[in-house]
């Protein structure tokens, strides 16, 4: 099976474990895929620790990671 996760909205929660069970996946640079979304973290960590409502923040953060992640060719923990 061949799953799409196109755009920044991305792929979170129960379709993330969908995504996983394809046997291939054509991802866009943009796209996110994650167990748990911004508002996921938020409730458990708390607002004074990841405000999900400040999207320059979490998007950065992903893109640093992501960055780190390519020139490595290994997954960013």
């Amino acid at each position: 099976m061949v799953g799409i996760i196109a755009g920044t909205v991305g792929c979170f929660g129960g379709m993330s474990i969908a995504a996983a069970l394809c046997s291939y996946l054509i991802v866009t640079r943009e796209a996110r895929l994650g167990l748990n979304g911004p508002q996921v973290i938020e409730q458990e960590a708390g607002i004074e620790e990841y405000d999900s409502r400040n999207r320059p923040f979490y998007l950065e953060h992903d893109r640093r990671r992501n960055s780190r992640r390519q020139r490595t060719g290994r997954r960013a923990g």
